[in-house]
């Protein structure tokens, strides 16, 4: 693979990534929350959707798929692991546990959270009947693929100086054959 067919594909990557990333282009360390369960709508769950909705905690970064189901009305209760992500060029390079458990709601504004202790688990725990957290592990790795773009430059710069040096030993031995 020639250094200039390594530079097409990043190039195409780039633009891809550029178009479809809904990650802010610039260097970013941003709270979020990975969704784990959609909870019922339970009157026993009503109190803190009332807290959710009404508190102070909000992440106002949502992805597209989000920001399309926060015009529903009523928002759905939804309970999620909260974890930073940084990012740069729409791509992320690092992610890291956050807070814990929250229960959240994707509203227009963004996205609005209330962490959970042991109580608010227990509460759900009943209402759904079975822990929602159980075996649940934050994938911090999905969130790694922004290094296969610097891979893909130092792939680059190998095989062009390779290139280069080939090219000079051609010319070389071409200029000593005279």
């Amino acid at each position: 693979m020639s250094s200039r067919t390594v530079l097409l594909i990043l190039a195409a990557a780039m633009a891809a990534i550029l178009i479809l990333s809904d990650r802010p282009w610039g260097l970013t360390s941003s709270p979020r929350i990975d969704e784990i369960a959609v909870l019922p709508d339970d009157p026993r769950l009503a109190q803190l959707r009332r807290d959710i909705q009404w508190g102070d905690s909000l992440y106002p970064y949502m992805t597209a798929r989000a920001q399309a189901e926060a015009t529903r009305s009523p928002p759905k209760l939804k309970f999620g692991w909260t974890y930073r992500e940084w990012n740069i060029l729409g791509m992320p390079f690092a992610a890291h546990a956050e807070s814990g458990f929250a229960a959240f709601l994707e509203m227009r504004g963004g996205t609005r959270l209330a962490l959970l202790d042991e109580e608010g688990r227990a509460l759900i725990e009943e209402v759904t009947g079975r822990d929602p957290a159980a075996g649940y592990a934050f994938g911090w790795y999905r969130h790694l693929w922004g290094w296969l773009i610097v891979l893909g430059l130092a792939l680059w710069q190998i095989r062009s100086s390779l290139e280069i040096r080939r090219a000079k030993a051609l010319t070389e031995e071409s200029e000593q054959g005279e």
